[in-house]
């Protein structure tokens, strides 16, 4: 008897001990933030470490509770708690990084225009656009494309990337899909990414888009820089903001990061090592997108942060909106079920922009062909300064001038009052071949110049020749009219005091080279100069392409 009374209080102790230690515990659930959560650990005379704070779910866990963090991404010290976050997501912003997104799935010849179309109020310049063609082994499709541009009023600097853009509808995404199953590639010493976006990323990066981003820094020092980009736009857009900061190109604190319905990019490594390094990070996820679901989260993919989830259908910048609290966050995006009926719709919309279609709806055009214009072996750039290269040509004089548009405009540049320039091209301008010629004036795949119609209804394309001395000229070149919308082709030759029409041609002209010539002459008395100067006005849709060649200006008169 004495020896179970014995049991019984020594249960009862013991039962006592656990309370009173339960009671003493620490709570660790209930910190909320890093510095709170390691406040409660001691080091000195001995260690006792009770909570750890993860920075993946921005959450306390107990000491030998299993978080999503590894054991080094823990953090136990509050000398080492990553500092609080004091920019906070403004939707507006949202909005116009959105519309830059949008505009990088514009041709390049249109990027300007859709960039002042969209933001009007907004001097966004474009400085360099960047592709390259970018094809797997089993598909072929459309560039990896990204532009540069600039705004002096906001001090900033953009770089947005292209995204999801196939033919036929979503093959690229499909690609995408089965590419993260291939082994994943070390990026930047922080963890590994998934093969394809590695791939694609490194199409554009190095060397185009790290010197173009470079030369600005370096030029406009003050200057923040953005990052943005949606779908497989936004997956290079996070390495790119990785890159440009471990690359010493852009200082962490002048670099920000929008994405838009991104997947996943990269492992767990890489979320944590990205969180580190791009602390404005904002990675925006429309109601149930699919593309932002994939691939299935795991060690080997996992999101970045921070998410701003938009819980609703139809967002719009007046939409609530969540800061998620996670990486993954089971309150956010994580927390749906997958809708594959309308997870692409989701996708393709953000803030009630159809971000692929964008440019194209808005201006009207569309692409003369499939096929891609980029080279395959290296990135192309196309600066602004190229873009313009006819508006800042130095006016010459010479005696005679003879052009075939093979390698250049020689010396012809864009006139004053031209609402948009001509631009140099080979092979057929309208796929359809409802426009435009199919090859050059000597029926071959050589280069010509035209006015482009589309996107430039009722505007006015003018092309200056040098100057030339006084004495009668022959002018000789082919031109080609050809649709049911066509505008008109007029030729003027100006002095100093007047200006004589040499030629006009309006309708279509049949879909056919003409060979015109024309004779020149001014009085001694008259002039010191003359010079030639072509105007195509574009006519009311799109079957309105103007097309020159073979421009020859001689001495004397024509035979």
């Amino acid at each position: 008897m004495e020896h179970l009374h014995k049991l019984i209080l020594c249960l009862a102790i013991s039962s006592l001990y656990c309370i009173v230690q339960t009671m003493t515990e620490e709570p660790c659930p209930e910190h909320s933030d890093c510095q709170s959560c390691t406040s409660v650990n001691v080091y000195e005379p001995s260690r006792n470490v009770k909570c750890k704070w993860c920075p993946l779910d921005r959450r306390c866990h107990s000491f030998d509770s299993n978080g999503p963090c590894t054991n080094y991404m823990n953090i136990e010290q509050n000398t080492l708690c990553p500092k609080a976050r004091h920019e906070k997501y403004d939707p507006e912003e949202g909005y116009r990084l959105a519309l830059l997104s949008a505009v990088a799935y514009a041709e390049p010849e249109y990027v300007q225009k859709c960039l002042y179309h969209s933001l009007p109020s907004y001097d966004f310049e474009l400085v360099e656009a960047i592709g390259r063609k970018c094809n797997l082994r089993f598909n072929d499709y459309k560039e990896c494309f990204a532009y540069t541009a600039i705004s002096h009023k906001r001090s900033t600097i953009i770089l947005s990337y292209r995204g999801t853009a196939s033919t036929p509808k979503y093959k690229q995404l499909l690609d995408e899909a089965l590419e993260t199953f291939e082994e994943e590639k070390d990026f930047r010493n922080i963890g590994k990414v998934h093969a394809y976006f590695h791939y694609a990323f490194n199409k554009l990066y190095d060397p185009c888009l790290r010197e173009s981003i470079r030369k600005l820094t370096r030029q406009y020092m003050s200057y923040d820089v953005i990052v943005t980009g949606h779908s497989l736009g936004g997956a290079m857009a996070s390495l790119a903001a990785v890159a440009l900061v471990k690359d010493g190109v852009v200082p962490g604190n002048r670099l920000s990061l929008y994405t838009f319905g991104m997947p996943r990019t990269g492992d767990k490594d890489f979320a944590y090592g990205h969180d580190l390094t791009v602390n404005r990070s904002w990675r925006i996820v429309h109601y149930k997108d699919l593309v932002a679901r994939i691939p299935r989260s795991s060690d080997d993919a996992y999101h970045h942060g921070m998410e701003i989830y938009y819980p609703r259908e139809g967002m719009n910048y007046t939409s609530n909106y969540v800061e998620c609290r996670g990486d993954e966050d089971m309150e956010c995006s994580k927390g749906q079920r997958i809708d594959l009926i309308d997870g692409i719709k989701y996708h393709t919309s953000y803030f009630g922009i159809n971000l692929g279609e964008h440019c194209k709806n808005e201006l009207r055009y569309r692409r003369s062909s499939e096929e891609p214009r980029f080279p395959d072996n290296h990135c192309e750039v196309i600066s602004l300064k190229d873009a313009e290269k006819l508006a800042n040509t130095e006016i010459k004089a010479v005696t005679e001038s003879q052009c075939d548009f093979e390698n250049d405009f020689c010396d012809w540049s864009r006139a004053s009052g031209s609402t948009f320039n001509f631009q140099r091209h080979k092979g057929q301008t309208d796929a359809a071949g409802k426009t435009g010629p199919r090859t050059d004036c000597k029926g071959s795949n050589g280069y010509f110049i035209f006015a482009d119609a589309t996107g430039n209804l009722r505007e006015l394309a003018k092309l200056r020749s040098p100057n030339f001395p006084i004495g009668p000229y022959c002018l000789t070149f082919y031109y080609h009219m050809y649709g049911e919308d066509m505008g008109a082709l007029k030729v003027f030759v100006y002095s100093n005091k007047t200006r004589k029409k040499l030629l006009e041609r309006s309708k279509s002209q049949g879909d056919r080279w003409i060979k015109q010539r024309a004779n020149a002459k001014f009085k001694k008395a008259e002039i010191d100069t003359i010079h030639f100067e072509f105007e195509a006005r574009i006519g009311k849709n799109y079957a309105s392409d103007i097309a020159l060649d073979d421009i020859s200006i001689t001495p004397g008169l024509c035979h």
